[in-house]
């Protein structure tokens, strides 16, 4: 790892291409959202790269450009939360709940608008996002960053109301 770009070194080991001071700011600025947003919810730096570079890899067939490209248009807010949850950062997952899941009801009020069903809800999206299943990991590490964590949420959530008012 290059000791003048310790977060690009990261990323450009997994996706290749040279550790540059674009990149490096670019990795900096992400993590400062999500540190700034989540100040009690540690993560090491090396982690949330790493967790991101997952997502690059997939996405990317080549080194990474930065400018107007893939780093530009993440939240690195949500990010940082969601990499925190699928550590199983007790701080992370406590955040997701309050910060988050505390907006389930809503999602799924047009579907049904018992409390009970809410609750039930909500627990299979703790279960699927947080635990994993069936060997599984939590699949909250899907959230690649595109767009905001709540729509992502509502639309698992909506996924998740109607399969459970179906049976």
């Amino acid at each position: 790892m290059s000791a003048a770009f310790p977060l690009s070194s990261v990323l450009v080991g997994r996706l290749g291409g040279q550790p540059s001071v674009p990149l490096e700011d670019a990795l900096r600025a992400l993590l400062h959202a999500g540190q700034q947003a989540w100040p009690a919810v540690p993560l090491a730096a090396n982690d949330f790269v790493a967790h991101l570079a997952n997502h690059l890899a997939a996405e990317h067939a080549g080194p990474l450009e930065i400018g107007p490209g893939p780093l530009d248009k993440l939240n690195g807010k949500d990010l940082y939360l969601t990499c925190a949850c699928v550590q199983g950062v007790p701080q992370a997952l406590a955040a997701f709940e309050s910060a988050y899941l505390v907006h389930v009801p809503a999602y799924v009020g047009h579907i049904n608008r018992s409390p009970a069903f809410a609750d039930e809800v909500c627990q299979v999206l703790r279960v699927n996002l947080l635990v994993g299943s069936d060997g599984e990991p939590p699949r909250i590490g899907a959230y690649a960053g595109r767009g905001a964590l709540h729509g992502w949420l509502r639309i698992s959530a909506v996924r998740v109301a109607l399969r459970l008012s179906r049976k």
